[in-house]
């Protein structure tokens, strides 16, 4: 995966201001050169932002300084004694067309005649189900797909990635964000100056945000299982 995502970023450098290095350090070898994405850190962060952070590391939450490196892992909060079980085959790096059907029961040709479970990303997984015939029968048919299983919803509503937005309520003096945002003058001469060389305050506003993945409580009713919670402390 880190592989991946090397390949299609170009990464500008660093942190640049010293005092944001605790916060934020990348090493160059976790990223890519060469690829088509531009991305790197804001050059001025907004200054409540490092608060923040500071918050929930007081709260027991180590910083981590490039969530790009390879230490996040969904796959060690997600492991399961079922995933080294004999009884599950997990192919991975395969390219999955379609799922061949047979009454109503998924049987992949040349692999398995029981249950199959597809877990192919939000995007692939109801896009491989669609040329399978499995979706709005009305799509299906608009591509000549022949329908085998009429559901409306396969395709619709995509989300990936779940999260938990926290909306945190601030000193208004530990930032300078409201001024400019009620200040359509300002904000006017900022896009100019955006426009004219890229910089200023627009580069500023909107450009950071702290973000986390922890490892999920296991559920008691369910030891094998993780689920979706995480106590937070106030900080």
């Amino acid at each position: 995966m880190q592989a991946r995502f090397k390949s299609l970023e170009t990464f500008n450098g660093g942190v640049t201001l010293s005092k944001d290095q605790k916060y934020a350090n990348s090493v160059a070898s976790d990223h890519g050169n060469s690829g088509a994405l531009r991305v790197g850190y804001a050059e001025d962060w907004e200054r409540d932002l490092s608060l923040s952070l500071d918050a929930f590391e007081a709260a027991g939450h180590k910083l981590n300084l490039d969530h790009n490196s390879g230490n996040p892992s969904a796959w060690l909060p997600l492991s399961t004694p079922l995933a080294r079980d004999s009884v599950l085959r997990l192919l991975t790096c395969f390219r999955v067309l379609l799922i061949i059907l047979g009454l109503s029961q998924a049987t992949p040709y040349n692999f398995a005649s029981r249950d199959v479970i597809l877990s192919a990303g939000a995007l692939d997984t109801p896009k491989i189900r669609l040329h399978s015939g499995i979706g709005p029968a009305a799509d299906l048919e608009s591509f000549n797909i022949p329908v085998v299983n009429d559901l409306p919803a396969i395709g619709q509503g995509r989300r990936d990635h779940y999260f938990v937005p926290l909306i945190l309520a601030l000193n208004p003096e530990t930032n300078d964000r409201n001024s400019f945002f009620q200040d359509p003058a300002a904000m006017e001469a900022a896009m100019k100056q955006w426009e004219d060389n890229n910089t200023g305050l627009w580069t500023r506003y909107g450009c950071q945000l702290g973000s986390g993945w922890f490892n999920l409580t296991a559920s008691p009713l369910r030891p094998n299982s993780k689920h979706f919670q995480h106590p937070y402390r106030n900080p």
